[in-house]
């Protein structure tokens, strides 16, 4: 969000390697800059962090490939990031603003639909770009993932927040209940 120029501050800086292997590297990085690794608090629980790290006053938050257990850090976000700097073995990129809506649309956290409301109202959010993620994403995890993210998107359209992708989102949540009504009624 920083980088992007949508906060001055925040208190931490969420991480997602696109591998296990790269995920070990970075954590024992971090563990000899004199990070620590701590529990993360109850709030974080849907998030399933891989690693909450602390070193003064800097909190990394660090996710092995996925945020949530299932949303992944897929190819299309990858080439939808800019390069932030690299070094010889290490690369960081940041996230495109679609794909932070989307990581941030599986948190329950306040501060989360603040930022997303943020980035709604003062940049030109693509929704095609959002809306190809998100039926990417159900189609590698989850199909479950699209009732979490319709109600996020319905709570900020909610607080006025001009969501140019809701009724595709909730057409694509509508379908996941109805599958899930005709596999009930298959069974029954």
């Amino acid at each position: 969000m920083m980088k992007h120029g949508i906060k001055n501050l925040t208190k931490d800086i969420d991480l997602v390697t696109r591998s296990a292997e790269d995920y070990e590297i970075l954590n024992q990085a971090l563990l000899k800059m004199g990070f620590k690794s701590i529990s993360p608090e109850p709030q974080y629980g849907r998030l399933e962090l891989s690693q909450v790290l602390i070193r003064d006053d800097y909190q990394i938050d660090l996710f092995k490939r996925t945020v949530c257990g299932k949303l992944y850090l897929s190819d299309g976000m990858a080439s939808r990031s800019d390069l932030e700097f690299h070094l010889r073995n290490v690369a960081l990129h940041v996230c495109a603003l679609e794909d932070i809506l989307i990581f941030k649309s599986v948190t329950e956290r306040e501060g989360d639909r603040n930022d997303a409301i943020d980035i709604i109202r003062n940049f030109p959010v693509r929704w095609d770009l959002v809306i190809s993620e998100i039926k990417h994403q159900i189609t590698m995890g989850e199909d479950v993932w699209i009732t979490w993210m319709a109600a996020f998107f319905d709570e900020l359209a909610d607080r006025s927040a001009p969501i140019g992708g809701l009724k595709e989102i909730d057409r694509i949540s509508d379908e996941y209940f109805e599958k899930l009504e005709k596999e009930r009624i298959d069974k029954g």
